[in-house]
Order: C-alpha cells, then structure tokens, then sequence
C-alpha cells in the first residue's frame, strides 16, 4: 500500500483578462487545441499542465518538477490539486487528468476555468492498527464470511473504511483482495472516528476515484467560453465506474460534466446515463438532463435531488473536444419519450390505505403525463394486483421534469413483513409516448 505525502496546490492561468472582450472566444479555443496538443502523452494515473504558465506551491520538501505547460506528473503524488483563479477578474486555466479505476476503466478528467480537487481515495483514509488478538480476515463484516487470511497478535496492518457500527475494520490485503478484521481486535493508531463509513457493497476507490470538488462561480470572462468544472468521461463500452464527488455516489457510463459550490453539486449527464445516489434516494439519470444535489456542511449531501433538463445553450460552449470520445450533448435533447428515473425508498403502513410514493421523472418534450400503469413483478408472499391511474398526480416540478405520486396500500395479513414488494411501472404522455419499464419497489411494514 502506498502513503500519499505530498499536498500540491496547482495553479494554470491563461491571461484572458488582458483580452479585448472580442478576442475572448478565440483565447479560449487557443487554450483548448494548445492543451490537447500538450497532453496527447497522457496516460494512465498521470495529469498533464494543458496551457499557459504554472505556479506550484507545496506543504513538503520532495515535490516534483511540475512548471512548464506539457509537463505530466503521476497521479499518486497529488493531493489537491488546483486550476486556474478564484477572484472575479480570475485568468481561466485547463488541465487534463487520467486514472484508472479500481475496475481497470479508464476514466479522462478536463478541468478549466477555476476548479479545485482533493483527492478522497481510499487510500488517504488509511489508518494503522495493531493487532491485539489473532484474528482472521474475512471477506465481509462478519465471522459468518470466508477468512481469507489469518493476523497475529503484534502484525501491523493499515485500515481504510468500518462499517457502520465502528464493529468491523476495512482493509486492502497484498494480493488486492478486500477484508475485515474485528474492531476489538485491533488498536487503531489514531482517531477511528475520522474512518469513513463503508458497507460490503462500497468500492475501494483507486486515487482521484474519490474526490472534494469547488469550482469557481463567477460568471466565465466571456458569453461564449465555459463556466468552471470538469468534464468526465468513461468509455462507453465499459462498465459503469463507482465514482464518489462530494459524497455523492455515482456509477457513471459516458460523459458528464461537474460543478459545485458552497451548496450544491450540479451534474449534467451530456451522453450515456449514471446512477446518481444522495441518502436513500438512487435515480437513473439519463443523457439530456441536469442533476442538482444539496450539500450541508462538509459536503454532505442532501437526499433531496433535483433533476431537470438542460438547454443546448448551457452546453455549447463546453470544450468537449478534449475527450478521447466524440460526444455531442445536444442530441439527447430531441428526444420525446418520458423515462422514469426514480422512485423514494418508502416504507406502507399496513392496512391504513393508500401511501403516497414519490416517482420522479423527466420528459424532453414536456407533454402532460396522463396515465401510470404498475403491474405486479415480485413478493415473497401475497397476491398483488397492478393498477392504472389516469391521469397520474403532479406532487412538483412540471411535465418536463417532476415528481409523480405513485399511491399504494398493503396488508400484511398474518405476516409481521412483507418486502421489497416489486412493480414494473411506466407512464405514457398525452402524445402516446410511453416511457420503458421501471422496476420500482416499497415495503409493507406493520405500523
């Protein structure tokens, strides 16, 4: 295992300040084409200067030689890294990155205008324990999982993650497998307490996999030049990649691009789809629509998502072209098919009547949504009956994007739980277009 030690704070100006307001756009594309002909030898787990000077400011005494546009530095030495300026006549900086996922997808970064990164990969999290007591590792949290290794009292090892009640320690083991050892087994070096919280499900996330994102807010120096974020990008015949930005889980196949301020995370998915999760609310985003996410305090994020679609002119001017893949993030936008993106983890209190179920969509066209059809998929136990409701009720937002009430009841009868109770469920809008089947689910619990 590696120990990150170097904090870099990296700053690219391109002096558009300077520039008549006439010759903004073309200093702008002269920075894009100046960054893809600097970068063309970036591979993986490096980050390359696109354009203009570098300023390289470090926390440690073995920094790397990291100064001239064109320079590419490995990923694993980089902490934090930053791009551009902050103050409203800020200059306007690109840079590009490359990391490999704990998968082996290749996931490409471009970062311009004002963008600062930290890098949360599991990695960083990394705590040294004493084992107290022998013990095994076993391949989840808990005895009832295979061992996979066994630990004697006086080896050292080095954890990243516990489970949710501080009872199990997560670590990575030499071959690259995935173990947990028993909490009163070990003596933590350090505050446990700082640990994140991970379940058997959660990835190992490689560097810059797992990230803290502020991007600069103010307006771009001209009308036809980006505002500040990254663009990402997994290969489209790859398998969705776990990515974590702010806290905010993501399994993201093609191209999004990504802001965030004090407050809010913005996700605009520009080709293929993500699974976006905040709390206990997963949606299926699809190309075409904006994802805004509310942060508390240290980048918590709010389960409250709000998904809308974006307009051609909020993405024009995104330089697109430095991504290893052509992507046009204007052709999602002619599409008129209503897709289901979600429904709110809900719990039916047996036998009290119909429950509100929030099911969240988006509709290109924004034609009125006047029929919901939910037909029985899976339960344990019970007979369920489907259901059509026309037209369905509009809990917020409005026919282009917003929030449907899916109303269920439920009777346990005899049962003390019945659940998941699955539904395959579509709406159809006033043109005829029906979205694809969702599968949605809600427990019946005893209230």
């Amino acid at each position: 295992m590696r120990t990150i030690v170097i904090v870099l704070i990296l700053c690219l100006a391109l002096p558009l300040i300077a520039v008549a307001q006439s010759e903004c756009p073309a200093a702008v594309q002269t920075a894009v084409e100046t960054t893809a002909a600097n970068c063309t030898g970036l591979g993986l787990n490096e980050i390359c200067f696109g354009h203009a000077s570098v300023d390289t400011i470090v926390n440690c005494e073995d920094a790397p030689d990291f100064n001239t546009p064109g320079d590419i530095m490995p990923l694993e030495a980089v902490c934090a890294l930053r791009v551009g300026g902050w103050q409203p006549t800020s200059e306007w900086g690109v840079a590009m990155m490359q990391i490999e996922s704990s998968a082996g997808v290749p996931v490409t970064f471009a970062m311009f205008g004002g963008v600062e990164i930290h890098n949360a990969g599991s990695s960083l999290n990394e705590m040294q324990v004493w084992i107290v007591n022998d013990t095994g590792v076993y391949a989840g949290p808990g005895s009832h999982y295979e061992t996979l290794l066994s630990l004697e009292v006086g080896d050292v090892v080095k954890v990243n993650a516990c489970n949710c009640t501080g009872n199990w320690l997560r670590l990575v083991m030499e071959d690259g497998r995935v173990g947990w050892i028993p909490a009163l087994n070990a003596t933590v070096v350090g505050d446990s307490s700082s640990l994140p919280i991970a379940s058997l499900d959660t990835p190992v996330f490689e560097a810059m996999q797992a990230f803290t994102l502020s991007t600069n807010q103010d307006a771009p120096p001209c009308a036809e030049s980006p505002a500040s974020g990254i663009l990402m990008q997994v290969p489209s015949d790859a398998d969705p990649v776990p990515l974590q930005i702010n806290g905010v889980h993501i399994n993201l196949n093609s191209t999004v691009f990504v802001r965030s301020s004090a407050d809010e995370l913005t996700l605009e998915m520009l080709s293929g789809a993500a699974q976006v999760s905040a709390s206990n609310l997963t949606m299926n985003v699809p190309a075409g629509t904006r994802v805004r996410i509310p942060l508390f305090e240290d980048n918590v994020p709010n389960e409250i998502l709000h998904v809308e679609s974006y307009s051609a002119e909020d993405v024009a001017a995104l330089p697109v072209s430095l991504l290893p893949e052509a992507v046009d993030p204007t052709a999602p936008l002619n599409l008129e098919i209503p897709q289901i993106i979600g429904v709110y983890e809900c719990s039916v209190i047996s036998g009290t009547g119909d429950t509100s179920c929030p099911a969240y969509f988006v509709n290109p066209d924004g034609d009125p949504i006047t029929r919901m059809d939910v037909e029985f998929h899976y339960a344990a136990q019970g007979q369920w009956e489907g259901s059509v409701t026309e037209p369905p009720t509009l809990l917020a937002g409005d026919y282009s994007s917003g929030v449907l009430s899916w109303d269920v009841s439920c009777n346990l009868g005899s049962a003390n739980f019945i659940g998941p109770i699955q539904w395959w469920m579509t709406v159809t809008d006033e043109s005829g277009h029906t979205s694809e089947p969702f599968l949605a689910s809600f427990n019946c619990v005893d209230g």
